[in-house]
């Protein structure tokens, strides 16, 4: 035996970019790098993604009458380390992303679990609905994530339907991470 590989350690791995083609030419219509300062940055010559940032390795969900594509995202590498994560790199993971699928821009976001140390993010494809709410139709998006929770959002603009508040969480890190004050419990 020669060699080893060490899982949840790397970091530099590669980008978690989304890109949107055209389907008939196969050109490279948008990029959304979701560790970038600017997420939407046209990629050229010159142009790298940025290493380690949260990646969407479950399948997406599309709702044509929106045109958003929801993505269930992951977290940042290595999953089990936060201490050298920078904003950008924390701001998208273990998140549902909702981007407009012409422009590849973001419509809104929401994170399921913040500074996630744990691998906690979303694993599975969103499923889409629509449900009947104080006697209105609201189409809404089911995201279940690792932590054993399924979010239900509004799909138009990401707002919580079904509550998920925010309580403090028990803290203590090891040396030179931290541990977020706040988790969605539902």
């Amino acid at each position: 035996m020669a060699g080893s590989v060490t899982d949840n350690f790397s970091t530099r791995e590669t980008s978690g970019v989304i890109r949107g083609f055209d389907v008939n030419s196969g050109k490279l219509m948008w990029a959304f790098d979701p560790g970038a300062k600017d997420p939407n940055a046209i990629p050229a010559d010159e142009h790298a993604f940025t290493f380690n940032s949260p990646n969407s390795w479950a399948p997406a969900a599309y709702d044509a009458k929106l045109d958003l594509v929801y993505l269930p995202m992951g977290v940042t590498t290595p999953d089990i380390w936060g201490g050298n994560r920078t904003p950008e790199q924390e701001r998208y993971a273990s998140s549902i992303l909702a981007l407009n699928a012409t422009t590849g821009k973001l419509a809104w976001s929401y994170q399921t679990v913040h500074h996630d140390l744990w691998d906690m993010d979303l694993p599975a494809q969103p499923t889409l609905a629509d449900i009947t709410v104080d006697g209105t139709t609201v189409p809404v998006i089911y995201a279940p994530a690792k932590t054993g929770n399924i979010f239900v959002l509004d799909r138009r603009n990401g707002e919580l339907v079904v509550p998920a508040p925010e309580k403090p969480v028990p803290q203590g890190a090891a040396k030179g991470d931290y541990v977020a004050k706040n988790s969605a419990v539902l």
